[in-house]
């Protein structure tokens, strides 16, 4: 009797497996695909801006600091989505310690690079409306391309710097299962003397990701839109025509710096 319990028990699970088994196919294939076409669209979408930009024609400051955001978007795009696919499908973290620290490290730094060029890209903008508008424009080529070299050295030490709460305490450890099997996972493990460290990251991370860096963008772009405001003023208007297309040509450009502070609140959210 025992004995055609188990056999009828193996059956039942063999039967279960065997039902289980194009189901989890078809949803690792799925996932597989899925992220495959972000990574070709992202690298494709990425490297043809760089590649744009190289371009003697197009290599203006705004356009460098949007090549530092591609080149930051190929670098997350390298460092998270593989390691993200390969964790989902295997459930189990088999790139050991290093790059357990390493992954998250660079994860976030693109993230900081992100938010932080977006305000010196805003910052830029404005400055060049300044400029014009009081026409100062008595510095050198080289002594601009220095400054933007420097700046987009500093947004990467400070980016390096702002990620290392997120690497620092983390480590491979062994999980059990529901089914009481043991798989490694990257997890932060906080250190015994600061329990609630991770709420404190958390905490800094939404200031010096979120926050801060839009409250900044928002300032200045609203700062822009006065001061595009002030430009057209100055403007002679001769007749009604002129009137009304200048004053269409002001909203245009007010709404499309509320949707550029919009877009830029968003892509810092997600």
């Amino acid at each position: 009797m025992n004995e055609t319990m188990n056999v009828s028990q193996t059956l039942d699970t063999n039967d279960w497996i065997t039902d289980e088994l194009p189901e989890l196919l078809l949803r690792n294939i799925l996932i597989a695909f899925s992220y495959s076409l972000i990574v070709f669209i992202s690298l494709c979408g990425n490297l043809l801006v760089c590649k744009t930009i190289c371009t003697k024609t197009t290599r203006n400051s705004t356009n460098i600091l949007i090549a530092n955001l591609a080149f930051s978007d190929i670098l997350m795009t390298i460092f998270n989505i593989p390691f993200t696919v390969v964790d989902i499908l295997l459930t189990d973290w088999i790139f050991g310690q290093w790059m357990c620290f390493l992954v998250p490290f660079i994860q976030a730094c693109c993230v900081y690079v992100s938010a932080f060029t977006m305000v010196v890209i805003a910052v830029n903008r404005w400055q060049s409306i300044y400029q014009t508008k009081y026409r100062q424009r008595n510095q050198s080529i080289d002594n601009i391309w220095s400054k933007l070299i420097a700046v987009i050295v500093i947004i990467w030490i400070l980016a390096a710097i702002h990620s290392i709460p997120h690497t620092v305490f983390n480590g491979v450890v062994l999980m059990e299962t529901e089914d009481n099997q043991e798989i490694k996972r990257c997890r932060t493990i906080p250190p015994n003397c600061l329990p609630n460290i991770q709420l404190y990251i958390t905490i800094i991370t939404f200031a010096t990701q979120y926050f801060i860096p839009l409250s900044i963008s928002a300032v200045v772009y609203i700062r822009i839109g006065f001061t595009m405001a002030s430009l057209g003023n100055v403007c002679s208007v001769v007749n009604e025509e002129q009137r009304n297309e200048l004053s269409y040509k002001k909203r245009r450009r007010i709404l499309l710096l509320v949707l550029i502070v919009t877009i830029s609140c968003l892509l810092h959210f997600s």
